[in-house]
């Protein structure tokens, strides 16, 4: 694989520097982790029969359901469960995720294309995350303001991330591109596919009945009161509370993991000309895809 680095500069010269290749879009200190061969070892990754995979773009919604489904499939009283720390198979070790117990669950962020596998022949079951587009592009800059050890201590102009994004130059890639290819997946593999598709907004609007289609399709069964308490301790409310008080072990860039949990939360950030272009995007990217949701 052939990696470019691509210059993400800003009116004042902010900004940060990316590798790209062919979809792939990573921050250049990625290169350390040898993306090639990361790449290679995540499609030849070996699954095992009930391994659960949350697959989304980041910031919609992934962190919540990655909780939701740990709950889920963990015994025991809820109130006396740490959160657990989210597991990327685009970055953590590959080794380390291999030793855990079986029906193990991580995230990954990438096209399906990029791990096929045996994974999506029927051995394991993905969540698949989504959120309106609008909603992943404010999220999105969030994180990346937030994310200064990862893009160089960058305060890129919102105008110039805005740009960027909107062409598919912010890792990790164009939001439009991932969420087509997966309908395609999913069309052209229905039959082979152990896919459950979770709507972040349906979480929010209706927590509870999404949590027991969550539970269905996972194989596990919570009684109604658990359910609730499940949501109760997930909630953004929760899991920030939890990490002031030291009951759950603070991680790096918590604050970025824990969104405010609301929708259309990005009219706080579009100009009415953004706006404006941001819907001619959409409107030609997005048309008549399955994942664009009313907001």
């Amino acid at each position: 694989m052939e990696w470019r680095t691509v210059e993400i500069r800003d009116e004042k010269g902010d900004g940060f520097d990316t590798v790209q290749c062919e979809d792939l879009v990573f921050p250049k200190q990625f290169l350390h982790i040898q993306p090639d061969v990361r790449m290679k070892d995540i499609k030849e990754f070996k699954y095992r029969d009930g391994d659960v995979l949350i697959c989304s773009y980041p910031k919609t919604g992934t962190h919540w359901v990655f909780n939701l489904v740990h709950f889920l499939m963990a015994p025991g009283p809820v109130e006396q469960k740490l959160m657990p720390s989210p597991r990327l198979l685009d970055l953590h070790p590959l080794t380390e995720i291999e030793q855990l117990p079986s029906r193990a669950f991580a995230i990954i962020s990438l096209k399906p294309n990029n791990f096929r596998g045996n994974f999506l022949k029927g051995r394991g079951k993905i969540h698949f995350v989504c959120s309106p587009t609008l909603g992943a592009h404010q999220g999105l800059s969030h994180f990346t303001y937030k994310r200064h050890e990862v893009f160089n201590f960058s305060k890129l102009s919102w105008d110039c991330f805005f740009d960027n994004w909107t062409k598919g130059q912010i890792p990790t890639g164009s939001y439009f591109d991932y969420y087509n290819s997966w309908e395609k997946s999913l069309q052209e593999q229905n039959t082979n596919l152990n896919v459950h598709i979770v709507f972040y907004e349906n979480l929010i609007k209706d927590g509870l009945g999404e949590l027991k289609k969550l539970q269905q399709f996972l194989g596990v069964t919570n009684t109604e009161d658990r359910l609730n308490q499940i949501l109760d301790r997930c909630s953004w409310r929760r899991i920030k509370v939890d990490v002031k008080t030291g009951e759950q072990p603070a991680q790096p860039d918590q604050s970025e993991l824990t969104r405010k949990g609301v929708i259309g939360h990005w009219r706080s950030k579009f100009t009415v000309s953004q706006d404006e272009m941001f819907n001619k995007i959409l409107e030609q990217k997005f048309k008549n895809s399955m994942f664009n949701q009313p907001i």
